[in-house]
């Protein structure tokens, strides 16, 4: 998760979603992400994607 929510479309990360379900048909699968906040622009590179859409 912590690679998918900052650099992928949402379709993505709900693709990714259901591919865990998918696979683990006995569970609930559960996902969780704790992440600084260091993409949400302050990270090498991702200003430009997070602030200016490039």
């Amino acid at each position: 998760m912590r690679y998918l929510v900052h650099f992928v479309i949402v379709e993505d990360i709900l693709e990714y979603f259901k591919k865990l379900v998918k696979e683990n048909p006995r569970t609930d699968p559960a996902v969780v992400m704790s992440d600084d906040g260091e993409k949400f622009g302050m990270y090498p590179i991702t200003y430009k994607h997070v602030y200016k859409n490039e």
